[in-house]
């Protein structure tokens, strides 16, 4: 199973379990395994278009109303295009937001160099208090999802979302 459709299952379980959980993409839904959200929980999975940072204000105004936002994009548009917002927005305000890099690295390829995150890590390794988790395979996603779901405060998750050897 691809990690893109493990984060999938896990949010719709979760989205059920808790009804504060929300999910805003830019336009990337199918990519990035929640698509579907959009029909069991659709009025909690937002598709906010192609503006990244506005989705990442969007989830600091709702977790600062104790919603506990996931915002999922490829990986350099969850990072770079965002620091400023998860800098100040998110970080300094304590809030509770995960954030969901999806085809870090040049796995992205097709997409050409837009797409390529290759520095997504060092750029958030810049701000202060945040959580940086990649999971080497599938199982180990799997194990580590209700971890940082539980955990308060903001993460980064970067993931890979095409088949991976294990």
């Amino acid at each position: 199973m691809q990690m893109r459709e493990i984060l999938g299952k896990f949010l719709d379980e979760t989205m059920t379990a808790d009804d504060k959980v929300v999910v805003l993409d830019a336009d990337l839904a199918r990519a990035d395994g929640t698509f579907n959200l959009r029909k069991t929980h659709p009025d909690r999975a937002l598709d906010v278009g192609i503006a990244e940072q506005n989705m990442a204000s969007v989830a600091a105004g709702m977790a600062a109303y104790g919603f506990k936002p996931y915002i999922t994009s490829f990986s350099p548009f969850a990072t770079r295009r965002l620091l400023d917002q998860l800098a100040i927005s998110v970080g300094y305000s304590g809030l509770n937001v995960k954030v969901v890099g999806t085809d870090p690295g040049i796995t992205a390829e097709v997409n050409g160099g837009t797409h390529m995150g290759l520095e997504d890590i060092g750029c958030l390794r810049s701000l202060a208090g945040i959580v940086i988790v990649e999971p080497s395979d599938p199982m180990q996603l799997e194990q580590a999802l209700p971890q940082i779901n539980a955990y308060d405060g903001y993460l980064y998750l970067r993931l890979f979302r095409k088949d991976l050897p294990v």
